[in-house]
C-alpha cells in the first residue's frame, strides 16, 4: 500500500495541489511520520480577504438580499426515487446573516441572506440542501440541477439499475477545504473524485460511492451506463461531487484503489 505523498505519484487534484494533503487550497498539512494530513476545522472569525463587497439585489421591504452564488456541489448520478444531498456556497453580504434556502422546483433553489448587519461582511456561507422527487426521463438525458447561476448536469436512473464498479478508474480525491467559511448545520465534508472511464458509446453516468471499511473510507466509482458496442472504447475524465456526510472529529483516511491513501482532519 502506498501514501499519496508526492505530485509525481497521484497528479494534481481540484486546485492543482497534489493529494499530498487530500484538499483544497487552504489546507494546513500536518506531518505524521509518513503521510500529510490536511485539516478541516469550523471558522474562527472573519479572514480579511472576506472583506469585499458583493454584488446583491435587494429586497428592501423583507430585509433580505439574493447573494451571489459562487458554487453549486451536487453529484452527477442518483437513482429515482431517492434523496439528492447538494450543497450551495454563496458569497457573503452582510454579517450575522440568516440564510434560507427555498425550493422552487424539483431541480432549482433560491437562497437569501436575511437580517443582515451592514457594518461588516461574512465569509462566504456552504448551506446544505436536500433534492426530493427527481423524476426519470425515459431516454436518461441529463437534468440541469441549479441554484441562481450555478447548474449541475443530473442523471436520474431506475432504481435497480445494475451500475459496473471500476476499481482502478479514479484517479485523485481531493477533499475540499471549507475552513473560514460559515455554515448553519453540523459541516459535511466534501470530496472531488476524477475519474477516466472507457466508453465507445454515449457517455458514463460515474456514480461515486463510500462506504467505511476499518478505520479507511472506501471511495469507489461505477458506471450505470450500461449500453454496450463493439467499436473501438475512447477514455474520458469526469470530475464528481460526494458527500462523506458529516464526520466526528479527529483523523480519518480515503482509501481508492489500486493502493492510495489520502488522510486527512476534521476539527
Amino acid at each position: 500500500m502506498r501514501f499519496c505523498s508526492t505530485p509525481a505519484r497521484l497528479g494534481l487534484g481540484l486546485w492543482a495541489l497534489s493529494l499530498a494533503t487530500g484538499c483544497g487550497a487552504q489546507v494546513t498539512p500536518v506531518t505524521d511520520a509518513s503521510m500529510d494530513s490536511a485539516v478541516i476545522s469550523q471558522p474562527d472569525g472573519i479572514s480579511p480577504d472576506a472583506q469585499r463587497e458583493a454584488s446583491v439585489s435587494r429586497d428592501a421591504s423583507a430585509g433580505c438580499i439574493t447573494p451571489e452564488v459562487r458554487e453549486l456541489r451536487a453529484p452527477s448520478v442518483s437513482r429515482v426515487g431517492s434523496d439528492v444531498n447538494i450543497a450551495v456556497v454563496s458569497v457573503g453580504t452582510g454579517c450575522n446573516c440568516t440564510v434560507n434556502l427555498r425550493t422552487l422546483s424539483a431541480t432549482t433553489v433560491a437562497i437569501e441572506h436575511c437580517g443582515c448587519e451592514v457594518s461588516c461582511i461574512d465569509p462566504d456561507t456552504i448551506s446544505p440542501h436536500t433534492l426530493r422527487g427527481l423524476v426519470l426521463d425515459p431516454r436518461e438525458a441529463p437534468i440541469e440541477l441549479r441554484a441562481m447561476a450555478q447548474t449541475v448536469a443530473h442523471t436520474v436512473i431506475p432504481a435497480d439499475r445494475r451500475c459496473i464498479e471500476l476499481p482502478s478508474a479514479i484517479r485523485s480525491v481531493v477533499v475540499s477545504d471549507d475552513r473560514g467559511r460559515r455554515t448553519s448545520r453540523p459541516r459535511e465534508v466534501w470530496i472531488k473524485v476524477e475519474a477516466q472511464i472507457a466508453r465507445c458509446s454515449g457517455r458514463a453516468f460515474p456514480l461515486v460511492t463510500s462506504a467505511l471499511r476499518g478505520e479507511l473510507i472506501n471511495v469507489s466509482v461505477s458506471d450505470c451506463n450500461n449500453t454496450d458496442c463493439d467499436g473501438p472504447t475512447r477514455l474520458e475524465t469526469y470530475s464528481v461531487w460526494h458527500s462523506l456526510g458529516v464526520l466526528a472529529a479527529g483523523s480519518h483516511a480515503l482509501f481508492f484503489a489500486p493502493e492510495s491513501i489520502v488522510p486527512f482532519t476534521v476539527r
